[in-house]
C-alpha cells in the first residue's frame, strides 16, 4: 500500500473509469495513454510505470490464485503470467513457514 496525499487522491479521482472492467482505468489497457500515471509519478516523486503496475498486480493476484491471475491478465499460457510474477525472499519464506505450521497442525 502506498499512502497518498490529498492532491494525489484528487488526481486519481479525476481519471475516467470504465465500470465493470478488470482494470477500470482505460489508459491501463494496451495502447492507452500513460499521461495520468506519469502525472501521479511527478506529484508523488515515486517512479511509477504502467508496466511495473502490471507486474505488481500479477504478483498480488498470483499469490491468491495463479490461474485467475492468468485469466485477468489475458494470458493464454500460464508461463507468460509466471514472467510477470516476482516474489521476494521474505514472501517465499513466509509460504514455507505457513506450510510447516499447517503440517504441524494436522
Amino acid at each position: 500500500m502506498i499512502p497518498l496525499d490529498d492532491e494525489c487522491v484528487a488526481e486519481l479521482s479525476a481519471i475516467p473509469v470504465a465500470i465493470g472492467r478488470v482494470f477500470p482505468f482505460p489508459w491501463l489497457n494496451r495502447g492507452g495513454s500513460a499521461r495520468p500515471l506519469q502525472r501521479l509519478a511527478r506529484l508523488t516523486g515515486i517512479p511509477i510505470r504502467m508496466h511495473g503496475l502490471r507486474h505488481n498486480a500479477a504478483t498480488a493476484l498470483a499469490a491468491v490464485n495463479p490461474l485467475a491471475a492468468q485469466q485477468i491478465l489475458g494470458h493464454k499460457d500460464l508461463k507468460t503470467t509466471r514472467r510477470y510474477v516476482h516474489f521476494d525472499v521474505e514472501h517465499l519464506r513466509g509460504i514455507v513457514e505457513e506450510a510447516a505450521r499447517r503440517r504441524e497442525a494436522r
